[in-house]
């Protein structure tokens, strides 16, 4: 490649694809180098830096290009005159004697991810002060037996030691639970409490009618 313009097809549909793959907030720039002089060739989502074809690059391109190593450091964090923040990469390219000749730059506005990030830290903290424990059972039989043992947690005894009230307790948690909504829940419940069938349907009609 003597110059840009002898690739300058394949460039401006490469520079187009990563916009489109990124979206609006990815800006593009193909940039003409010669010496210390320095043009924007080629830009997708220009808005983003508010720049446009014709322009000269810029300023800090040039102290980064002088004071960073693209070839092992390409990725590098940026900042606008108007405060947004972006994650900026610079891909230098050389012509066949290893000269700079142009360089395709990325820039990907990460402001409102940030913005958002902050918003949704605040919110899993605030949700996050408190203990919250979730189980993730794998069949019916299990979320029985999880609800079963956090019976026994919410008591503090094994249903042997229960008094009628604390078992009373135990069953309305289940019921709340939805738990006798599932077939044939009152048989692992019964042997649970060690209990026959017209009791704990005695016990259920005291809860729900209290």
């Amino acid at each position: 490649m003597k110059q840009l313009l002898d690739e300058m097809d394949f460039l401006k549909r490469f520079i187009k694809n990563i916009s489109l793959h990124f979206g609006e907030n990815c800006e593009v720039v193909l940039h003409e180098i010669n010496n210390f002089d320095s043009r924007i060739i080629a830009i997708e989502n220009g808005h983003v830096t508010e720049r446009s074809v014709g322009e000269s690059s810029t300023h800090q391109f040039f102290e980064e290009y002088f004071s960073k190593d693209f070839y092992r450091n390409p990725v590098y964090i940026n900042k606008t005159d108007k405060g947004r923040i972006l994650v900026s990469s610079t891909t230098i390219i050389e012509d066949e004697h290893k000269n700079v000749i142009g360089a395709i730059c990325i820039n990907y506005d990460i402001s409102d991810l940030l913005i958002g990030k902050n918003a949704i830290e605040k919110i899993i903290q605030h949700k996050t002060d408190k203990d919250i424990k979730e189980g993730y059972p794998d069949d019916i039989k299990g979320m029985m037996n999880y609800y079963i043992k956090e019976c026994e947690a919410l008591i503090g005894k094994p249903p042997t030691l229960m008094t009628k009230e604390e078992k009373l307790k135990a069953l309305e948690y289940l019921d709340n639970k939805g738990i006798f909504l599932i077939t044939k829940s009152s048989n692992r419940v019964c042997e649970y409490f060690n209990i026959s069938k017209y009791t704990l349907y005695t016990y259920l009609e005291e809860i729900r009618n209290k």
